[in-house]
């Protein structure tokens, strides 16, 4: 080594180490490689194939659609989307204030939702339909989504195979569901593998059902981004550490706040790992710079303004109170995750000594996200699983250098047929789920699919009412009103309808033909009902012929669907 090496070898070990703390200052490195470079061309050919594969189910079910048999623009979750096209209906109509349109009881709007709301005033402004809309942004954060993995995963500064590996394994993997479901596939009330139903933990199902959530994960994977670059490597300097602070600082309040309005428990998952690291360092007496701590403040300070604000709403409004204590979702027991990442979590086991040994500092950041995730999908609170959000990438990275490690005394033939191969197993639940969900779509699954009549009854209702015009249906048809025309009704989500138990008592008493009418006309007033649907969903509940009775005027006739104007003295 001559003298003019080791002085450089030292300048870099000085820009490494010192925390951003120098008078160096410069523009940080970029995160990709070259523009057009292979690799490059590489990630964003995987990433058109990730988002084309998503967009199949869609375009077979409007493929298939009929005027008897009209697609429902969704393939999965049917009442979230109809949630999520409910908000969108507040901005077509101009307004930013959310309104829960899934319960009767009225309510003051609140700055909340503010995601899909936008989406609703895109639609006002560009003249295009809600459910296109809702599949452009779809694509778009889901492209968004999968930059901000490749910025993650390149901030760890890996070699090349690895990334090629890592982002391979973010935008197509799952876990072992399908294998599960030959062996011993789930009964009616067993629970099924989180590959088909946990979103939150499946990068590629965040792409191919929910905007917000890819929306949401790549704000979280920008921060988690700057957080990494405040630290020190193992592995070549990063400029990153030498910018000055206040543009970081910035960035990432701005993130924040937008992460938050998106997911308010969303910074959680920041400020734990972030936290729990830094105390882990310090007892190694490793201690973060202190850049790193002025970021983890900028996160908390950025998040603060909706965090207290939902805090009050959550309080002091009902509406939104009840919608907090349904809003339940649990983690199932720990083998449903462990089967759930599958592969990618085996993987992971054999490359995580590499990754800590190689990566330094910022690989403790990693590692700490994913162990604390593993405490927090369990805490003592309603939204465990949702806690899970985002942890699939940093598992897939890490699940990269075990699989390249695997792969390493092979020859290079052997190594690209063995990699592309546990690559296929690992996709395995996502091809399955894609598949059957095409099939579904392409056959008109009524799952899928709304009759004909019951969309024109409800465009008549919406041309012939007030959204304040609270209608009463089965919990399917008021699930479809609010997204559909944006009115009110009694009954139509889970979680979003104020005493979902009562309600759903209440509706099939109404349509129970023993039901007495001084009961009915009592539940009308009650629940402040102006229009009563009926179709095959109602006759279901019971034989009640609205008809017969002078408190309800007929107002709408199809072949099978009739919509009644309430009459009350």
């Amino acid at each position: 080594m001559t003298k003019g090496e080791g002085r450089r070898t030292k300048d870099e070990g000085q820009r490494t180490n010192d925390g951003g703390r120098g008078s160096n200052f410069r523009r940080p490195t970029s995160n990709f490689p070259p523009r057009f470079s292979p690799e490059a061309k590489h990630a964003l050919i995987l990433g058109a194939v990730a988002l084309l594969v998503s967009c199949v189910p869609y375009l077979a079910g409007y493929a298939a659609q009929t005027p008897d048999r009209v697609f429902s623009g969704a393939v999965f979750d049917l009442y979230d989307y109809h949630t999520h096209l409910g908000e969108m209906q507040l901005g077509l109509r101009g307004e930013w204030l959310h309104r829960v349109l899934s319960t009767s009881e009225g309510h003051d709007g609140t700055l909340m939702r503010t995601f899909f709301i936008a989406l609703g005033h895109v639609a006002r402004l560009s003249g295009l339909s809600l459910p296109l809309v809702y599949q452009v942004a779809r694509v778009l954060f889901g492209a968004l989504f999968l930059v901000a993995v490749y910025r993650f995963i390149a901030a760890l500064q890996p070699g090349a195979s690895v990334r090629r590996t890592a982002f391979a394994l973010v935008a197509f993997s799952s876990g072992l569901g399908w294998l599960v479901q030959i062996v011993a596939p789930a009964g009616p009330t067993d629970i099924s593998p989180i590959d088909f139903w946990l979103i939150d933990a499946n990068s590629f199902f965040s792409i191919l059902i929910f905007p917000h959530f890819t929306a949401a994960m790549a704000l979280l994977l920008e921060v988690f981004t700057r957080l990494l670059n405040s630290l020190r490597t193992n592995g070549p300097a990063d400029d990153s550490t030498h910018v000055p602070i206040l543009p970081y600082f910035i960035t990432i309040a701005v993130y924040s706040l937008l992460l938050t309005s998106i997911h308010p428990y969303a910074v959680a998952i920041i400020i734990g790992p972030a936290i729990a690291f830094g105390v882990f360092q310090s007892i190694r007496r490793q201690a973060p710079p202190r850049r790193f701590w002025q970021l983890t403040a900028a996160v908390l300070i950025g998040a603060a303004p909706v965090l207290i604000y939902s805090a009050v709403v959550f309080v002091s409004e009902p509406v939104f109170k009840q919608w907090a204590e349904q809003n339940v979702t649990l983690s199932p027991p720990p083998i449903y995750y462990v089967l759930g990442f599958g592969l990618v979590l085996a993987f992971a086991a054999i490359g995580l000594r590499r990754f800590v040994r190689e990566r330094g500092e910022r690989a403790w950041l990693v590692v700490t996200w994913i162990v604390l995730i593993a405490v927090m999908v369990y805490l003592p609170v309603g939204i465990q699983r949702r806690f899970s959000e985002g942890v699939h990438v940093p598992l897939s990275l890490i699940a990269a250098y075990g699989l390249t490690a695997l792969g390493e005394r092979l020859s290079t033939r052997a190594r690209f047929v063995a990699v592309n191969f546990a690559l296929a197993l690992a996709a395995m639940s996502n091809a399955y789920m894609v598949l059957s969900q095409t099939a579904q779509a392409a056959l008109r699954d009524v799952a899928l699919f709304h009759p004909g009549d019951l969309i024109a009854a409800i465009d008549w209702l919406g041309r012939h009412s007030e959204w304040t015009d609270t209608a009463l249906a089965a919990e399917s048809t008021g699930s479809l009103i609010p997204a559909r025309i944006g009115h009110r009704v009694v009954l139509g989500h889970w979680a979003e309808t104020v005493a979902y138990a009562d309600r759903q008592q209440d509706v099939a008493a109404f349509f129970d033909a023993s039901t007495p009418d001084a009961d009915r006309v009592e539940l009308l007033n009650r629940l402040g009902v102006r229009f009563v649907v009926q179709g095959d969903a109602e006759r279901v509940l019971g034989g009640f012929d609205p008809a017969r009775v002078d408190y309800l005027e007929q107002a709408y006739d199809s072949r099978e669907v009739m919509v009644y104007r309430v009459q009350l003295p």
